[in-house]
């Protein structure tokens, strides 16, 4: 074996993946129907170390256009679920039917994850609502300035 060889092999065995490469995992693993087998505590697990990581939250399906927020709601993966929200993704990114996370989870009848999107949208809400508060718009901090308005010169007897 070549030296060049062994350091590109080297190489490869220790790169760390990237946020994107972490995300198509993640989407991967939170795709698989939940079935009961003992093999779901490992995919849980799995699925939340990648979301710790830094695993890239808004990779989507090529099929469905979905994201793994998306599939977990689908999948009412409620500890995936909230490890994602954790993040703070963008709850409101939708798929290629124009459907959010939320939506999906009521088409599902997926209580648990009904009850933490929720939670999530209404948090969302107050942030972008305290944001709003705190905002100042141009005008309200423009200087004024006294208007200067010129009367029209009248006639010789006083007519426009």
């Amino acid at each position: 074996m070549s030296l060049t060889t062994h350091f590109n092999a080297t190489a490869r065995a220790e790169a760390t993946p990237t946020a994107q490469e972490m995300g198509q995992q993640l989407l991967a693993l939170v795709q698989r129907r939940r079935d009961g087998a003992p093999g779901n505590h490992d995919l849980n697990e799995r699925a939340i170390e990648l979301v710790a990581k830094g695993a890239s939250l808004t990779v989507t399906d090529p099929e469905h256009g979905r994201t793994p927020l998306m599939w977990a709601s689908v999948h009412c993966r409620h500890r995936i679920i909230r490890a994602i929200l954790a993040r703070e993704p963008d709850i409101l990114q939708r798929d290629k039917d124009q459907k959010t996370a939320l939506d999906l989870a009521r088409q599902y009848k997926e209580k648990p994850a009904i009850e933490l999107l929720e939670e999530a949208e209404t948090k969302r809400r107050a942030k972008v609502m305290a944001e709003a508060k705190n905002v100042t718009t141009a005008r309200a901090t423009a200087i004024r300035k006294p208007l200067r308005i010129k009367k029209k010169p009248q006639g010789r007897d006083g007519q426009k």
